[in-house]
C-alpha cells in the first residue's frame, strides 16, 4: 500500500510538472479512458455519486461556465435531442405539468412573452401573491374565480404591455376572453 501511495503521488507530481504530456496522453487514449470510466461506473455506481457529492460546487461552476461559453452548441444539442426523443420530451413535460401546474403555466406565459418581445418576467409566486391581493375576485367584475382563474395582462403584450408582475391581474375566464387584446380603457367601456 505504501508503494502504491508513493507511486500515485509521483504520478500526480509528474502530471503537474508536465501538463502537456498528460494532455497528449489523454487525447491519444480517449476511447480507452471512456471505456474504463463506463466499466468503472457500471461496476461501482457509488464511486460516481461520491465524486459528484464531493465536487458539487466545482462541477456546478464548470457547468455554468460551459453554458455561458457555448450557448449555440447547447441549443443545437437540445433541438436535436427533442427531435430524436419526442416521447421522452412529452413525458417530461406531462410530469412537470402534473407536479407543479402553476410554475408550468408561469413558464409558458414567460416563453410566449419572450416570443412577443415583451419585457419582464413573473413566477408562480407572483401570481399567487396577486390572487391573495385580489382575494380570489376577478379584477374586471365581482365574480369569485376559485381555481378556474386566468392570469390577464392589464395592458396586453401585443400593445406593448410588460410581462412583469406589475401588469398582471387575476380574471375570470369570461372577462379574460371578452377582453382578449383590448386596451384596459377600451374594455372598461364594454363593461359599463
Amino acid at each position: 500500500m505504501a508503494c502504491r501511495a508513493a507511486n500515485t503521488d509521483a504520478q500526480r507530481q509528474y502530471r503537474t510538472e508536465n501538463p502537456e504530456c498528460d494532455r497528449l496522453y489523454r487525447a491519444g487514449h480517449s476511447e480507452e479512458r471512456a471505456e474504463y470510466n463506463r466499466r468503472r461506473n457500471a461496476e461501482h455506481p457509488e464511486y460516481k455519486r461520491k465524486y459528484n457529492a464531493e465536487h458539487a460546487e466545482e462541477r456546478a461552476e464548470y457547468n455554468r461556465k460551459y453554458r455561458a461559453e457555448h450557448p449555440a452548441e447547447l441549443a443545437e444539442y437540445k433541438r436535436k435531442y427533442r427531435a430524436e426523443h419526442p416521447e421522452e420530451e412529452a413525458e417530461r413535460d406531462r410530469k412537470y405539468h402534473a407536479e407543479d401546474p402553476e410554475e408550468y403555466a408561469a413558464n409558458s406565459r414567460n416563453r410566449r412573452a419572450r416570443e412577443a418581445n415583451a419585457t419582464g418576467t413573473h413566477s408562480a409566486a407572483d401570481v399567487r401573491a396577486q390572487y391573495e391581493r385580489q382575494r380570489g375576485i376577478c379584477f374586471w367584475c365581482p365574480a369569485k374565480v376559485g381555481d378556474t382563474y386566468h392570469v390577464d395582462h392589464v395592458v396586453p403584450l401585443i400593445l406593448g404591455g410588460s410581462n412583469g408582475p406589475e401588469n398582471l391581474v387575476i380574471a375570470c375566464p369570461t372577462c379574460n376572453h371578452k377582453k382578449h387584446a383590448k386596451h384596459p380603457m377600451d374594455f372598461a367601456g364594454v363593461l359599463c
